[in-house]
C-alpha cells in the first residue's frame, strides 16, 4: 500500500522545494502504519550542523527526513534538497518494511534524485552529508 499526501502537505512540501532561503532545513516525516498517511512530524529551521538533530530523531521508529542543505557545485550551482531514510537498528521489521517500500514513491514524490539511508544518528552531520552528496558531484 502507497503513502497517503494530503493536499495540504502536498502544498507545503512545494513550498519547502521552492524556498529561496539559503540555510539548512530539515522537514521529518512520519507514516501512520494503518491507514498509510503521511504527516509531518517536525521542522527545523536555520540549522548550523544536521548533528543538532541527533537526539531529536526517535530511537526505534524509522522516520523520512527531507533535508535542504547548501551544496555547492565544482561550476558553482548551489543546489539543496536531499532525502534522508531515517532507519535505526532498533525499529522493528513491520515500520522498516514500511520505509523502505515507500521510499522510491516519496522520492519520487519530492522530486529529488538521491536517497541516502541513516542507520545510525552519528550518520546525520554535515560531514556524513557532504561525503555523501562528493559521490555525485559534478
Amino acid at each position: 500500500m502507497s503513502i497517503v499526501v494530503s493536499d495540504e502537505l502536498s502544498k507545503l512540501i512545494k513550498k519547502f522545494r521552492l524556498r529561496r532561503i539559503q540555510d539548512i532545513s530539515v522537514l521529518v516525516f512520519q507514516i501512520d502504519p494503518v491507514s498509510n498517511n503521511l504527516s509531518l512530524e517536525e521542522q527545523y529551521d536555520d540549522i548550523e550542523d544536521l548533528s543538532e538533530l541527533q537526539e531529536e530523531l526517535p530511537g526505534f521508529n524509522p522516520r523520512f527526513l527531507l533535508i535542504s542543505f547548501v551544496w555547492e557545485h565544482s561550476d558553482g550551482r548551489k543546489s539543496f534538497p536531499l532525502v534522508f531514510l531515517w532507519s535505526p537498528p532498533g525499529a522493528n521489521h513491520l515500520s522498516k518494511m514500511v520505509y523502505t517500500t515507500n521510499c522510491t514513491i516519496f522520492q519520487q514524490f519530492v522530486g529529488v534524485n538521491h536517497i541516502k539511508t541513516c542507520n545510525d544518528k552519528e550518520e546525520l552531520s554535515n560531514e556524513s552529508i557532504e561525503e555523501f552528496l562528493s559521490k555525485f558531484k559534478v
